[in-house]
């Protein structure tokens, strides 16, 4: 795997809360709801999108397409729905909910849309709950495909302002209960700054005083030690400039000048 792919399960189990009633489909947007973005944490060997309202999390996006094309928002999916089996009277339980995917567009800052909508498939399962606050999971959402994101790529390396492009994600959940009954999310809006070489650092250790001009990013990383990736490098995460020398040996966007 490359050290830039992203490692973040796709996985997730959801929990819910709240009043589930009716046949066909359900258009009560607060059953399931989209709250936040969450950021991924380093566990061990893993990086993991917590399901907790109350972790870190961000109001917007940044896409360096010099190191990725595709932005994948770990989505914090909260349900509302309330228990419907019965035990004692050998009731299944039928709230449940399947999640299958999530709809997604791109527009511009004028509101045009310049990509999507796509479906793109998910999984996740809602569990439901008797409580009277809603409980929450994960869900792996594409926000902008690696299609845009890779000509996008080739128009900001042409452009010598190397200024970022603003654009709003807006994108759905969507799955059924155990009951067959169709259920998802409101629209969420999350706005994405698209940009080229705009999240580079580059730390006081791989400036070499000794090579002009200064700061530079010509010292090596110590023999023995290894760059430190992160979890998602360009997308919302700072860049090393030597692992962006690794990734564009000759290019002058790797250095500070």
């Amino acid at each position: 795997m490359s050290p830039l792919a992203r490692r973040v399960p796709v996985s997730a189990v959801l929990i819910g809360v709240a009043a589930f009633a009716g046949s066909g489909c359900v258009d009560v947007e607060s059953m399931i709801f989209i709250r936040q973005v969450n950021l991924p944490v380093e566990t061990g060997n893993q990086c993991i999108v917590e399901p907790n309202p109350q972790g870190p999390f961000i109001s917007h996006g940044t896409l360096d397409v010099a190191f990725r094309q595709e932005y994948i928002a770990g989505l914090v999916v909260g349900s509302q729905i309330v228990s419907q089996g019965n035990l004692t009277r050998l009731r299944t339980e039928t709230s449940r909910v399947r999640i299958e995917g999530v709809e997604a567009r791109l527009e511009n800052a004028s509101g045009g849309l310049v990509w999507g909508p796509h479906t793109i498939p998910a999984t996740g399962f809602i569990d439901p709950s008797s409580g009277t606050s809603p409980s929450y999971g994960v869900v792996d959402a594409t926000l902008v495909g690696a299609d845009f994101g890779a000509k996008m790529a080739t128009q900001l390396a042409a452009d010598a302002s190397r200024s970022g492009r603003h654009y709003t994600s807006i994108s759905k959940v969507f799955g059924h209960t155990l009951g067959n009954q169709a259920v998802d999310s409101g629209e969420f809006h999350f706005p994405i700054t698209i940009c080229f070489g705009c999240l580079i650092y580059y730390p006081a250790e791989a400036n070499d005083p000794k090579v002009a001009p200064n700061p530079n990013c010509d010292l090596p990383q110590s023999t023995g030690t290894a760059l430190a990736v992160g979890c998602t490098p360009g997308q919302d995460e700072m860049v090393d400039c030597r692992v962006c020398k690794a990734t564009y040996p000759t290019a002058a966007i790797c250095e500070p000048y």
